[in-house]
């Protein structure tokens, strides 16, 4: 997605010029906020837009996230969303993006408290959006009720790729809570926008 203040007042038929000539906010400060998601943005700028808009800056705000979360990702975005996500989240992960030939995945690789690694895959599949929401409510998904016993595990799915792959592995219980516990902790983060 293109910076989501710009698209947002382009949506309006306005740019960060028009904000700062008609506010008195600084033109620095409204370029800050450009290139941020939607909590990130300065809340100078959203009362900005609304004293333009005679709106109220909550729905400012609202328009803004609703816009984040409908707007396609790309590659790029998807990554630096699961990067920011568990850094925030304090999680030991590396993540990179990977050719997978007809697409790209954005791979997670989260080390567990065992130090084992488990790796989940958000695949970047072409003709269909992916949106914020998408990723993270799949990822929680994908991160609850890991098998801690071998014969619960699922090797025969060899489906069409979903958004989420996550690795078939075995936890230890210990592990399976961290899984469980991370996942909370992102859909938390979902529902907040």
């Amino acid at each position: 997605m293109d910076k989501l203040l710009d698209t947002y007042l382009e949506k309006k038929n306005l740019n960060r010029y028009q904000i700062a000539k008609e506010t008195g906010v600084a033109p620095t400060t409204l370029q800050r906020s450009s290139d941020k998601d939607a909590l990130a943005i300065n809340p100078r700028v959203y009362a900005a837009i609304a004293q333009v808009l005679n709106q109220t800056p909550g729905k400012i705000f609202d328009s803004i996230i609703k816009l984040e979360e409908d707007t396609d990702m790309t590659t790029e975005e998807a990554k630096l969303l699961l990067s920011k996500t568990l850094a925030d989240l304090n999680i030991d992960a590396f993540v990179s993006i990977e050719d997978m030939g007809d697409y790209e995945s954005v791979v997670a690789e989260i080390t567990l408290p065992s130090e084992e690694t488990v790796r989940f895959a958000v695949n970047m599949l072409p003709d269909q959006d992916i949106t914020r929401y998408d990723v993270l409510n799949d990822l929680s998904d994908a991160m609850e009720d890991f098998p801690t016993n071998q014969d619960d595990l699922d090797l025969n799915d060899h489906s069409e790729p979903k958004l989420i792959d996550a690795e078939a592995m075995v936890v230890d219980e210990v592990d399976q809570a961290y899984l469980n516990d991370l996942s909370k902790n992102i859909f938390s983060i979902r529902k907040r926008g």
